[in-house]
């Protein structure tokens, strides 16, 4: 477990703690009103504005507020101001990739540069406070709106809920959630990530701090800075798939721009995927992590269960952020829970952040970030809150099912094939009812005569396949996270252009040796149709333009098996499914 003493002073940040926490409050609470008036004008322009205002007057009884936000405008004259400093505002397609990685590190360079001039103006262990509390309360915020908006759960009684402005964006947010939910989620999802850039970067950087007043602390102007950084980020990541892609990158208006097709389309994928929702509850994913119990020593119930014990805890669970003794801490999850020290110690040390070496990089990780491991040891003591353990408890089963938090062979295995690939069992089961000739996991590999042609860069295994009407179609099947941003895009399109290559090589060898083929399947084939298919929706189908195979949803393909068995014409039913056109 990584001790961060050498990095932050205990002392420090006790002191502060006792002497300064009306002057954390207040920022804190200057910052969530910049949150809130970013809703507000969106509801006001989306026309939302009567009901926003009357949550509002539940809230605050003696005025109303009115009025927008500055923030998106401060950081788009921000970012005109560096590009006109640096001399790079002139209108420009930029063809050239080494152009294109020149600006990009040059704007990089630059924000980096402001970013250490403001925020080193006061002490790292005041920064660091105000960073873990916006965390806290903006995973409040995240966890409440999907508990009650998009999860439809009837728990939370208004009778319970604080009169404070994370509540007041909560409600706020539940007008707006059903038909602007991506635009809330960007809006969250955007925050979370510079407050974990920003948490990393007081962890990491090795830079001197002075000591001017946290009173005078602008935090507006810090995120600013750090979404522009995170933004530059994304883009120098992204730079060799936005060309494959065939995507322009230029400079206009004063500003560095991505193409407007490639923003439509993220859009519209955003706008499709928004519903898909992860798996951590099912019976075969519970039976996973209880599997992961068995082979590890330790259970994400452990927190659930820490959790859900509101009284007699040490944990205060009304405050943003709790600076705990680490004997308290383990005595009060043993009391708590029931579970053994050693288990405790196990997902302690699971949920805590760790060094990293590079800050700029450990945005795109999937793991050691704020929000998925909120426990920060310092010293003897653990900076942590309930509502980031409330989070990151959900991502826990998440990293268990992703196979993350273990080495365990048979375990990945298992994973793979009874939480991965669940759903070709039930594939199989379709045309077995159907008397379909098909099976799963078709060991290509396998047959000898095939064996030597299968190189490097080829499948050897084709996922599910069935034959009908003297027509072979073969699937790949692959689960995928859901993109949320541009690298993670980018990251996709390029994964998925190697396994498609990789599935279609291998098609290739089988259509070589067709008759060889038949005689092992037992039919007839005068054509082979290929699918890249995907557990949830994937941007991959908006964004890959080939013709080469069919890219789709595992739903989508399910329900275009279920028509070509009824109906019987491939030209038929294809024409009832977007992923054909």
């Amino acid at each position: 477990m990584y001790d961060f003493k050498d990095v932050i002073s205990l002392s420090k940040m006790k002191e502060n703690l006792m002497t300064r926490n009306k002057e954390y409050e207040k920022i804190t609470e200057y910052f969530l009103y910049e949150i809130y008036f970013r809703i507000f004008e969106h509801a006001n322009i989306k026309g939302y504005i009567n009901k926003v205002i009357e949550i509002q007057t539940q809230y605050i009884e003696s005025i109303i507020m009115f009025r927008t936000s500055d923030y998106e405008r401060e950081r788009i004259d921000f970012e005109r101001k560096v590009m006109k400093d640096l001399r790079l505002d002139s209108n420009t397609l930029l063809t050239e990739k080494k152009h294109q990685y020149a600006v990009v590190n040059c704007l990089l360079n630059e924000y980096k540069r402001v970013l250490k001039e403001e925020i080193t103006k006061y002490r790292k262990e005041d920064i660091l406070i105000i960073g873990y509390l916006l965390s806290s309360v903006m995973s409040h915020i995240s966890v409440m709106s999907a508990y009650i908006f998009k999860h439809k759960s009837k728990h939370i009684h208004n009778s319970e809920k604080a009169r404070d402005i994370s509540n007041l964006i909560i409600d706020t947010i539940g007008v707006l959630y059903e038909r602007e939910n991506m635009w809330i989620s960007n809006l969250i999802g955007q925050q979370k990530k510079s407050c974990e850039y920003l948490i990393n970067y007081v962890l990491h950087s090795k830079i001197d701090y002075n000591n001017a007043k946290i009173s005078d602390c602008n935090m507006k102007t810090i995120f600013i800075i750090i979404d522009c950084i995170i933004n530059a980020l994304i883009m120098a990541k992204s730079i060799e798939d936005i060309g494959r892609m065939d995507f322009k990158i230029e400079i206009k208006d004063g500003l560095l721009q991505l193409d407007e097709e490639l923003s439509k389309k993220f859009m519209s994928f955003n706008s499709i995927s928004k519903d898909d929702i992860l798996d951590i509850a099912s019976p075969k994913a519970r039976k996973i992590i209880e599997d992961f119990e068995n082979i590890e020593g330790y259970s994400p119930k452990i927190i659930e269960d820490y959790i859900l014990k509101i009284d007699n805890k040490f944990l205060k669970i009304d405050v943003a952020m709790n600076l705990v003794d680490d004997k308290f801490l383990y005595t009060d999850l043993l009391k708590a829970t029931g579970y053994s020290y050693d288990e405790i110690y196990k997902v302690v040390r699971s949920l805590s952040l760790k060094s990293c070496s590079n800050i700029d990089n450990s945005i795109f990780l999937s793991d050691n970030r704020l929000f998925r491991t909120p426990i920060i040891k310092v010293g003897e003591y653990y900076i942590l809150s309930h509502q980031l353990l409330t989070e990151a408890v959900h991502y826990l089963s998440y990293r268990i099912l992703k196979a993350k938090l273990t080495v365990n062979r048979d375990f990945k295995q298992n994973v793979e094939k009874n939480y991965d690939e669940v759903e070709l069992i039930d594939l199989k089961e379709l045309l077995f009812t159907n008397k379909i000739r098909g099976d799963i996991n078709f060991q290509v590999n396998k047959i000898s005569e095939i064996k030597p042609f299968l190189n490097k860069g080829i499948s050897g295994e084709i996922d599910f396949y069935f034959i009908y009407k003297n027509v072979l179609y073969t699937m790949e099947y692959k689960n995928q996270d859901i993109d949320s941003n541009l690298f993670e895009v980018c990251k996709t399109y390029s994964r998925n252009i190697k396994y498609k290559s990789k599935h279609l090589k291998l098609v290739e060898i089988l259509r070589d040796n067709k008759e060889l083929l038949e005689k092992r399947l037992g039919d007839k084939i005068s054509h082979i149709r290929s699918f890249l298919v995907f557990k949830k929706k994937n941007s991959f189908a908006e964004f890959y333009q080939g013709t080469d195979i069919y890219v789709c949803s595992y739903s989508d393909f399910v329900e275009f098996c279920k028509a070509l068995f009824e109906h019987g014409e491939f030209e038929k039913v294809c024409d009832g499914f977007l992923f054909f056109r």
